[in-house]
């Protein structure tokens, strides 16, 4: 019998992508406009990804704790991730 991992990572994903969420501030707005995240990126602030967008959306507090209004899906390569 087939015995599954007691620890696996649930996720949105294909052979080639895996899909991760992110929680920004509403400044990501302007950032979708251009569809790029360096105007986001600080080197002072501690962020986390997650595999699961109701995970996210739990920790952001449904989108109402501050600097994290919005959750994100970003694309990224599996081979980058792994």
């Amino acid at each position: 019998m087939y015995k599954q991992p007691s620890r696996r990572i649930r996720a949105k994903y294909t052979s080639t992508i895996l899909t991760i969420y992110q929680a920004y501030s509403s400044a990501i707005d302007a950032a979708l406009d251009t569809q790029t995240l360096r105007v986001m990126i600080s080197r002072t602030r501690m962020t986390w990804i997650e595999p699961s967008f109701l995970w996210m959306a739990y920790r952001s507090g449904w989108g109402r704790q501050p600097r994290q209004e919005r959750v994100q899906a970003i694309q990224s390569t599996r081979e980058g991730f792994e």
